[in-house]
């Protein structure tokens, strides 16, 4: 084992994922896209309601399977970071692709099984975060909505808009995350 003095070290190629989520129209996609040459994948058709002068190359799908083999391309190698927007549509597309592609996503009866679809779900967005930090050496920056709840006390509290279990699970693959927010007429990200 060599010890590695901090003069030696080398984090240039280190890779991030991270969450940004906030109110809409706060600005959460215009900072995400501020990241290092990114792309956008845009979930939820909402590239539209970025300005003009913050547009970056953008993928729109109409499934899963698509969202893969577009980041698979020749074209994914030119970016740095790719910027899912919306997280929260993103699982919906999951979701979606559990129940159409495995068996068992259904029961007996034909009608869907939410448990095993969250669970794919879930066991696929960890598995897309790391092959964006791991394999391919990207970034991954997810946008997702907030939404108001009370916490165990009453007092309001922002929370990720995404359905069931699935808010809880996608912090754990990301390795920071942030509420953007409106602090005296300007953008502040807390983390």
């Amino acid at each position: 084992m060599a010890i590695i003095r901090p003069e030696s070290m080398d984090f240039s190629k280190q890779t991030f994922s991270a969450i940004i989520y906030g109110s809409p129209g706060v600005g959460k996609t215009t900072l995400a896209l501020s990241a290092p040459n990114p792309v956008l994948i845009d979930f939820d058709n909402g590239v539209s309601r970025v300005a003009a002068a913050h547009r970056v190359p953008t993928i729109v799908c109409n499934t899963y399977e698509e969202v893969l083999a577009d980041i698979d391309s020749p074209e994914m190698k030119e970016f740095e970071t790719i910027v899912i927007d919306t997280g929260g549509s993103f699982i919906t597309y999951l979701k979606d692709w559990a129940l159409r592609t495995k068996k068992d996503a259904k029961t007996q009866k034909g009608t869907p099984n939410t448990l095993k679809i969250f669970g794919y779900a879930k066991t696929e967005f960890a598995a897309f975060t790391e092959k964006i930090t791991k394999v391919m050496h990207k970034n991954v920056i997810y946008v997702f909505h907030s939404e108001e709840k009370a916490d165990k006390d009453g007092n309001p509290v922002q929370r990720l808009m995404c359905e069931g279990a699935a808010r809880n699970t996608v912090w754990n693959g990301c390795d920071f995350g942030g509420y953007l927010q409106m602090i005296n007429n300007e953008r502040k990200l807390c983390f």
